[in-house]
C-alpha cells in the first residue's frame, strides 16, 4: 500500500546552496565514485546501462577503469545503452580532467570487479529489490560503518563530489526514498 509522502523542494533550500557554494569556492574536491551491483538490474527493461545483461554486469567495472586510466591505457569500449547512448562517465572524466581532481573507487560489491586501484569491501552484488531482502541487516550496517570510516579519512578535503554507477540503482533509490515516505518519483533520474 502506497502511504501519503511528504514532497522535497531544493528551490526552498536555494540560502543553504549559497552558503555552502560560498564556502568551498575555489577548493579542490574529492571526486568519489561509488560502484555497486544489484540483482535488480538483471531484471529486463529496469536498466539501460548496457546492451544486454552481460554487459550491464560489466558497466560499473568498465566505467571506473575509464574514470582511473588516462585516455590511452583505457583499451576497453565504454557501455552504452541499448539506444546506443554512452555512458554518463565520459562528463565525469571530462569534469575529473578539466579540474585536475583526485579520485578514488570503492567497490560495494559488483559482478565483475575494475582492474584500476580501488577501495574494495567484497560486499558481492545486492539481490533483487523484489525479494524485500536485497541486503540483508548484517550487510546494510557493515557497509554504513564502513561509509563512516571512510569519511573520516577524507578530512583533507574541502567537500567530496560522489557519483556512482550501479545499474538498477535509480530504481533502487527510488524504492528506498517512498519506502520513507519521501515522494521523490520527480527527484530520482539516470
Amino acid at each position: 500500500m502506497f502511504t501519503k509522502s511528504k514532497s522535497f523542494s531544493f528551490i526552498t533550500k536555494g540560502k543553504e546552496c549559497q552558503s555552502f557554494v560560498s564556502k568551498v569556492k575555489g577548493k579542490k574536491p574529492l571526486f568519489l565514485l561509488v560502484i555497486g551491483g544489484t540483482e535488480t538490474a538483471l531484471i529486463p527493461g529496469i536498466s539501460l546501462a548496457g546492451k544486454n545483461i552481460e554487459e550491464l554486469k560489466l558497466t560499473p567495472a568498465l566505467d571506473a577503469d575509464f574514470l582511473i586510466f588516462k585516455l590511452g591505457q583505457f583499451t576497453k569500449k565504454l557501455p552504452v545503452s541499448p539506444n546506443g547512448i554512452p555512458s554518463p562517465a565520459i562528463l565525469s572524466k571530462a569534469v575529473i580532467d578539466l579540474l585536475d581532481l583526485d579520485l578514488s573507487v570503492i567497490d560495494t560489491g559488483v559482478f565483475v570487479k575494475p582492474q584500476g586501484k580501488h577501495i574494495s569491501l567484497n560486499m558481492g552484488p545486492a539481490k533483487s529489490l523484489v525479494t524485500g531482502k536485497a541486503l540483508s541487516p548484517i550487510k546494510t550496517d557493515f557497509l554504513f560503518q564502513k561509509g563512516e570510516k571512510l569519511a573520516c579519512n577524507l578530512t583533507e578535503y574541502s567537500y567530496v563530489v560522489i557519483g556512482e554507477c550501479v545499474p538498477g540503482g535509480t530504481t533502487t533509490a527510488l524504492s528506498v526514498l517512498c519506502s520513507l515516505g519521501i515522494n521523490a518519483f520527480d527527484l530520482v533520474s539516470s
